[in-house]
């Protein structure tokens, strides 16, 4: 026999699900579950509705109620695998520098993406008071936040849920970064390239890679001079995959992944003999702190706009902005020394 309480609606619970579930207003189920004495409601009436709330495990979202009333709040954050890294936790210090002074202090979960621990987090954080989750990841994916949200207000920072709902989505603009990081080795002149891509499936790769050819393609390079590769993202991998592309034609310009790939590249050529950027020029992504501008040559590259991400992730937050359901953030080039002219021939 099916019960009532296994009717319980996909995805995310509302006020919506529980007036109905208890044959009542969506009005009544906001008084009741605020605890508004001003109005009277019939205890039966209070106990259905409470009733109906318990058995669809709906968790409410107590953030608009703490900041209407000034009252200090807090928001959870639930991270995957960002403490640590030197460019992700720009995504935090933004978001963190956006609630500073509005009384919101937000409490920190880290974890793997894994649906049982993302479960444990959702549950610990709102069991704690929090009145909104941000969840945040080093490398833009989708997540598996958690049926247990309810209608607790959630942004996704670098993310996006693997069911897509109507929360706002910060991420930075992967193929524009791309495509301004190609263009400009085009427009230093060089003809024949090499894309010293990521993993091939990954979403920014896909994104970087597909802008690395429409920017050679519109500008009327020979596709067969210019060779594309995938690898891991590491230092290793662009040194192997940069002397791979010069084990044939030499390429006079290597557009690479990621910073950490660039540089495996820069000591590829510095045991090949080749001289950068008077040879070669070079090209990153990321602009990993203290690293892209501190390597010799200083590396060319694209910022990610992680900081502003987790500004503007704080600004909707307090209601300061707008959402606007999937949003990208733009990212800039960053010319340094390692990106010259075109050798002459």
């Amino acid at each position: 026999m099916t019960t009532q309480a296994s009717n319980k609606p996909a995805g995310r619970v509302t006020m919506a699900d529980v007036a109905r579930r208890a044959g009542v207003s969506v009005s009544t189920v906001s008084l009741v579950l605020n605890d508004r004495t001003t109005v009277q409601i019939a205890d039966l009436t209070r106990q259905k509705v409470r009733r109906a709330a318990e058995e669809l495990e709906f968790r409410p979202n107590r953030l608009a109620r703490s900041l209407r009333m000034q009252q200090a709040d807090t928001v959870g954050v639930i991270t995957n695998r960002v403490i640590g890294p030197l460019f992700a936790g720009r995504m935090l210090s933004g978001l963190q520098g956006a609630l500073v002074g509005s009384g919101v202090v937000p409490m920190l979960i880290e974890t793997d993406d894994d649906p049982a621990s993302n479960d444990a987090a959702v549950t610990a954080l709102i069991d704690r008071g929090v009145a909104a989750l941000v969840f945040v990841s080093i490398e833009p994916t989708a997540v598996h936040p958690s049926l247990l949200l309810g209608d607790t207000r959630t942004i996704y920072l670098n993310c996006w849920p693997a069911e897509p709902d109507d929360s706002a989505v910060l991420l930075a603009d992967e193929y524009a970064g791309g495509l301004a990081a190609a263009s400009a080795v085009v427009r230093r002149g060089h003809r024949r390239t090499a894309y010293l891509g990521g993993p091939p499936a990954e979403y920014a790769a896909v994104q970087r890679s597909r802008a690395y050819l429409d920017a050679t393609g519109d500008a009327g390079l020979d596709p067969a001079e210019q060779q594309v590769t995938f690898g891991d993202y590491t230092l290793g991998s662009g040194y192997a995959q940069a002397r791979a592309a010069f084990s044939g034609h030499r390429p006079t310009a290597l557009v690479c992944g990621n910073d950490f790939m660039a540089i495996g590249a820069m000591l590829a050529m510095r045991d090949l003999g080749v001289s950068v950027p008077d040879e070669v020029s070079i090209v990153g992504f990321d602009d990993v702190p203290d690293i892209a501008d501190g390597v010799q040559p200083a590396l060319t590259t694209v910022e990610l706009p992680h900081a502003e991400m987790g500004r503007r992730a704080g600004e909707i937050l307090l209601g300061r902005r707008q959402p606007q359901g999937r949003e990208l953030v733009p990212c800039d080039l960053v010319e340094r020394r390692s990106l010259q002219d075109a050798p002459r021939a």
